[in-house]
């Protein structure tokens, strides 16, 4: 009997919630593989961005090199990244374009800076220093010591939300379908340069466009989220490199942002089943 896509994906999450935390159990032992840290802010952000960057510091197991805040340029994210000693990065040296070329609105709300941020961090290879560096979103706090590379292979958090738009676009770009039986999108997730730069330009020479400009040209403007970074990158580790990606589950806990001041109390309370907290703006009661 042939297994359906969506129990196979039922499956494989069952598997990674509840099977393998216990046959792959494993102490959180330092790595001696060095990354550097990259976090996309907007001032919207910013009552949620001291505590992710000490939380960073706090709980992720890697030797760092710096902690780059990609952002606009403003004088209180510039205020702020001098006073957690983070590197400032102004947004537009990144990419060649400002997120108003992008004219991403849909049902009246606009989407371009949402878009604009993914390919940030798409970019990050061009302000980060290590080969290896994580992209950490804004809005997310880890609250246990976590590693991104288990027996040699690389660590990547899967989660339960599975959006078919995101793999039409993957289609879109490459040519070929997802294969993959859960969702890559988490809230941070370790980028290799190497592999980033080989994904660009597969994408350049297959489209003969600015690798950007192929993405953009791929959205499906009747969808409010019809691409997603980190399901891009995902699905190529898997496809291409199936034999170094290890994949656990995300245990991400979404909070309202005005629990962030029952933080220590929320960190107690999920620290021992989960990795992260998420103080999403769009949960503001």
């Amino acid at each position: 009997m042939q297994i359906s896509p969506t129990h196979k994906r039922i499956l494989y999450l069952f598997y990674l919630r509840k099977i393998k935390p216990f046959l792959f159990s494993h102490s959180v032992q330092p790595s001696n593989l060095k990354i550097d840290i990259i976090i996309p802010l907007i001032t919207k952000d910013l009552a949620v961005f001291p505590y992710v960057v000490d939380s960073a510091r706090r709980y992720i197991m890697h030797p760092l090199g710096e902690i780059i805040v990609v952002a606009p340029d403003d004088a209180e994210i510039r205020n702020q990244c001098a006073i957690q000693n983070c590197r400032f990065a102004d947004e537009t040296t990144v990419l060649p374009f400002s997120k108003n070329q992008i004219n991403y609105h849909i049902d009246g709300m606009d989407r371009s800076g949402w878009i604009y941020q993914q390919l940030l961090k798409l970019s990050g290879d061009l302000i980060a220093s290590q080969r290896y560096f994580l992209v950490l979103d804004a809005d997310t706090v880890l609250i246990r010591p976590q590693i991104f590379i288990i027996n040699r292979k690389l660590v990547f958090n899967c989660s339960d939300e599975y959006h078919p738009p995101y793999f039409e676009h993957y289609q879109k770009i490459f040519g070929v379908s997802s294969r993959a039986p859960i969702s890559f999108v988490s809230h941070y997730m370790l980028f290799d340069r190497n592999v980033l730069q080989e994904i660009r330009a597969s994408i350049e020479k297959r489209h003969q466009v600015f690798w950007s400009r192929a993405i953009l040209n791929a959205l499906d403007r009747s969808q409010g989220s019809s691409f997603s970074e980190f399901e891009m990158y995902g699905n190529y580790m898997w496809q291409t490199r199936p034999q170094e990606i290890f994949l656990e589950y995300s245990f991400n806990v979404s909070c309202h942002r005005s629990d962030l001041a029952q933080l220590p109390a929320l960190v107690e309370k999920y620290k021992n089943g989960y990795k992260s907290l998420s103080f999403h703006s769009w949960r503001m009661e």
